[in-house]
């Protein structure tokens, strides 16, 4: 089985079972010999706060020397994101051979699990097969008939906050939805739960009911130190300056609520140290939470999808915008209180760009967008993620903040998009810039840097130099060819391959693909032994970032070498922050014509 058909499989299975309960639960995991039996779970449940609570538990299991399998839903963009062991993904062939066994279960069963009970079925299989310490695992929906609910017994049973979502499954009051949650809760167990006052005498009853022993939070000793972009820093009862990465007000009690989690387990015989609980907190990532994708402009996602999300996102905006108002890019589902959403971002919004979510209870841009410009702000239609995405940079102009909601799965889709269009409006924007120089401008500026550079010692000290002939108005570095030097010029060949060539004569080039003279292969021979390369650049960041025309076949080239490396530009051409991803090269130098920067 090959990744393409695992998906499709689980795809193919249906969303909800016609006939609500475990048993066919039970039966799947029985032809699959019950792996949840020999496993150790950490079982959350709530409306609110149970994703971040997964991750921070599981970042602090993992520093503690457990191996903790982490099972959550949804994905953002690949369902192997729901399985994970120590920070780890689930890879791709441990997936299909999962799934693969899964499968082969159900065709063996008359009645057919549906999606997320395949999938949770995947997750004990993988977690059993690994040998896990033990498994964070996160609720699908509810609790008492939910398919994770198949496990007998818990660590710790913990429910996070609670608030009015799938009232037409779980019930129309915070009394029965709590009640729904708290099915998770077994016999003679340890149930911590974040302190919702109204619900305290249910929790209590049901722990009576199950002799079980109930732990609370308690937020009135929960003291915020910072609370921003900047740093969160808090104490809670006798831990004092913890920080933690993620953002917004909420993440504090979410915190609180998974430290006397924390203090069950050590109750229980679990080591967790101080050390292992502050490292653990601070390295916790939590995708489309509050994640900042870019700081120019600052750009931030959260999957905040429900009123009480959008309550918690609306606590945290003023110190995040610190004032300003942001273009807010959303999409909602009809099923959700979508005005109230609105009405709740409202304040924070300079304008609206609406997209419709890839979902059939998804409420249409064009609904959202007039119900926006009925209450008086401006909303504009884009067609999908991408459109969005470039629209709403347009009207940033790197000034404005940018803020996306709305749903979990438009958030998945702008965290994977949004890096290749920022670097594409970037370079635009730039080039731009550059090619708006005239051209006594750049034969000043380029000869202000040839002099700088011809005064650096990686140049004074090279023999052989990877050189580059200019274009569209790129910084002319032709006068150094008259330098005792052996110059060679970059060939781009096939599979994004760079050769570094020295040319026979001036003669012998020809125009290469993108425009570029380029030696001709023919006519020239290879230089091995490079001492300095200079290259060319569209942006680049005080930290040395190059951004390049996008190809990369210079970090290609790059790559697994240990050559000096100078970037030459023009001022204009600085930003704030180039977006970088694990294969791009810093450089050593860059080279303005007012200032050079190290590395």
């Amino acid at each position: 089985m090959e990744n393409k058909e695992a998906i499709a499989f689980i795809e193919s299975c249906p969303w909800f079972n016609e006939s609500p309960g475990l048993e066919n639960m039970r039966k799947l995991m029985n032809e699959l010999n019950n792996p949840q039996d020999d496993l150790k779970f950490i079982h959350v449940a709530g409306t609110n706060g149970k994703g971040s609570a997964c991750a921070y538990l599981s970042e602090i299991l993992k520093e503690a020397g457990y191996k903790t399998g982490t099972f959550i839903s949804p994905h953002l963009i690949d369902y192997k994101e729901r399985f994970s062991i120590n920070d780890e993904q689930i890879s791709e062939k441990a997936f299909c051979e999962t799934v693969e066994k899964v499968k082969e279960a159900i065709n063996r069963l008359e009645v057919k699990p549906s999606l997320f009970e395949v999938v949770t079925a995947i997750a004990f299989l993988y977690f059993k097969e690994e040998n896990c310490d033990l498994v964070v695992l996160e609720v699908g929906l509810g609790g008492r008939i939910d398919a994770t609910n198949i496990v007998k017994e818990n660590v710790v049973s913990l429910i996070m906050n609670i608030g009015l979502e799938h009232t037409n499954i779980l019930g129309n009051t915070l009394e029965e939805i709590a009640r729904e949650k708290a099915g998770i809760i077994k016999e003679n167990s340890d149930v911590v739960v974040y302190d919702v006052p109204e619900l305290r005498e249910i929790y209590k009853e049901i722990c009576d009911k199950t002799n079980s022993d109930l732990y609370l939070s308690d937020f009135s000793k929960l003291n915020v130190i910072s609370e921003g972009i900047n740093k969160q820093l808090f104490d809670y009862k006798e831990y004092k300056n913890i920080e933690i990465s993620l953002l917004g007000h909420h993440q504090f009690l979410n915190a609180a609520v998974v430290l006397e989690t924390i203090e069950v387990l050590s109750k229980k015989g679990y080591k967790i140290s101080d050390e292992n609980i502050y490292t653990g907190l601070k390295n916790t990532k939590w995708d489309a939470r509050l994640s900042i994708l870019s700081n120019s402009p600052l750009f931030i996602v959260d999957g905040a999808h429900n009123k009480q999300c959008a309550m918690a996102l609306a606590s945290s905006l003023p110190n995040i915008l610190n004032g300003q108002k942001a273009i807010m890019l959303c999409g909602i589902l009809k099923d959700k209180q979508y005005e109230d959403i609105i009405d709740l971002m409202s304040p924070f919004a300079k304008e609206f760009i609406c997209i419709t979510p890839d979902s059939p209870r998804a409420l249409l841009n064009s609904e959202l967008a007039l119900l926006i410009n009925k209450k008086g702000i401006k909303a504009t239609c884009a067609n999908d993620i991408s459109e969005a995405l470039k629209l709403s940079l347009e009207l940033s102009d790197e000034k404005t903040p940018i803020m996306a909601f709305g749903s979990l799965y438009i958030a998945g889709e702008i965290e994977e998009k949004y890096p290749d269009i920022l670097k594409k409006y970037l370079r635009k924007k730039i080039k731009n810039k550059r090619l708006s120089l005239c051209s006594d401008e750049v034969k000043d500026k380029s000869q202000k840097i040839i002099n700088t550079l011809r005064k650096q010692e990686e140049y004074i000290k090279a023999k052989n130099i990877l050189i580059y002939n200019s274009i569209n108005n790129e910084v002319d570095l032709s006068e150094l060819v008259s330098d005792d030097k052996c110059f060679a010029y970059p060939l781009c060949i096939e599979d994004k391959k760079m050769l570094a060539l020295i040319p026979d004569n001036e003669t012998c080039f020809n125009n290469g693909s993108y425009g570029i003279k380029e030696p001709d292969i023919k006519r020239s021979k290879e230089m091995k032994d490079i001492d300095l390369i200079i290259c060319p650049l569209v942006a680049f960041d005080e930290n040395n970032n190059r951004l390049g025309n996008g190809a990369g076949y210079y970090d290609r080239f790059l790559e697994n070498k240990n050559i000096k490396t100078i970037g030459v530009a023009y001022d204009i051409q600085k930003i704030i922050e180039v977006p970088v991803n694990k294969y791009d090269v810093k450089l050593h130098k860059i080279i303005t014509e007012s200032k050079t920067y190290v590395k």
